[in-house]
């Protein structure tokens, strides 16, 4: 992924983020009619919301930590999965 400062980018651009920002994204699609690309703004959470969410996400890794231990699995087992989709 790349990032660039929104004065980097020239009228025209600026223009074309601005409306998709606006319309909350964009959905680029080929000839086809099949989703290529997108643009979703980022929305910086309230400091209350992000803690509320680390919190949760350590959480939930705990839990599937406990699970996975239990069934003998790693972290490699778990990513080879992944992969292998």
């Amino acid at each position: 992924m790349e990032t660039v400062q929104f004065s980097e980018l020239s009228g025209d651009v600026q223009t074309f983020v601005q409306r998709a920002i606006a319309a909350e994204g964009l959905i680029v699609k080929d000839e086809l009619g099949r989703a290529c690309g997108s643009f979703v703004p980022y929305v910086d959470a309230p400091p209350n919301e992000q803690e509320s969410a680390w919190k949760r996400i350590l959480q939930l890794q705990q839990r599937i930590g406990l699970r996975m231990q239990q069934r003998g699995a790693s972290e490699e087992d778990f990513d080879r999965l992944l992969q292998d989709d």
